[in-house]
Formats: structure tokens, sequence, C-alpha cells
């Protein structure tokens, strides 16, 4: 989580400039792992072992892990899976982004092969904000 009186904010709001690079990885890493172990993906060939019974979920992202109950309500909440789809931007459409999303039970990595200045400020605050919902959902366990 980004700091609002550090690096990288100005004015207390995430202001990450990817101007002169021609990718960004951002790795978020959780305080504390949640409890059970899963792995989560939106890359080809991704492995999907469990459905959230969230049909918008389950479309964009691939989900594997234990099975386990809370898991599944974790990832079929509606304020985790939009937090996620923010990620994308205003469409909230994956294809042709050039951003893949992956998490597990120690925090998110987003990958964004080209990055664009125009919404740089928006993907950066939708990849804390993930991040933030991922580790709220931790009394689901």
């Amino acid at each position: 989580m980004l700091d609002p009186a550090g690096p990288g904010c100005t004015n207390r709001v995430a202001n990450l400039s990817f101007a002169r690079v021609t990718a960004v990885l951002v790795v978020a890493r959780l305080v504390r792992p949640l409890p059970d172990r899963f792995k989560l993906s939106t890359m080809r060939g991704a492995e999907a072992t469990l459905k959230t019974g969230d049909a918008p979920f389950d479309r964009y992202f691939k989900l594997s892990g234990e099975e386990s109950a809370g898991v599944r309500r974790v990832f079929s909440g509606a304020p985790l899976r939009d937090a996620l789809l923010d990620i994308y931007g205003p469409s909230r459409d994956p294809s042709g982004s050039g951003i893949m999303i992956a998490a597990n039970e120690c925090g998110l990595m987003v990958y964004w092969d080209s990055p664009g200045k125009a919404r740089t400020a928006d993907f950066a605050r939708a990849v804390a904000h993930a991040v933030e919902r991922l580790s709220a959902r931790r009394d689901f366990f």
C-alpha cells in the first residue's frame, strides 16, 4: 500500500508516472498472509479448480487452491471483484489491456505491458484499492 505521505504521492493521492517505461510490475505484499492457500490469475493457461458461483468473477479470473468455503466467499463478493476489475480501467474489460493480475494468500501482483500516461494515476489507485479489499476479506476465512 502506498504511504499517502511518501514518494509516489502528491497531496496524499497516488501519482505514479510511467512516462518513460515500457512495462510496469507492481507487487503488493500483505502484512500477514491470508489463512487459506489459493492462486488467482488472469493469465492464459492458468488452471482454475475453484468456481465461486459469481459469474462476472469466474468469467475473467481463474481461481485454484484448496477446497475452502472461505476462499469462495472472499472472491464471490462484489467489492473485491469490482476492485480487481477496476484495475483494467473504465471499461473493466481485460481483453487487449495488456494487464495481467495474479494473487495468492501473500499479496497481489499486477503487470502492465504497455502503460499509458493517460491513466497511470487511476491504475495506481486501483491496484492499491484492490490490495486493501483483499486484506479486508481476512474475516471471511
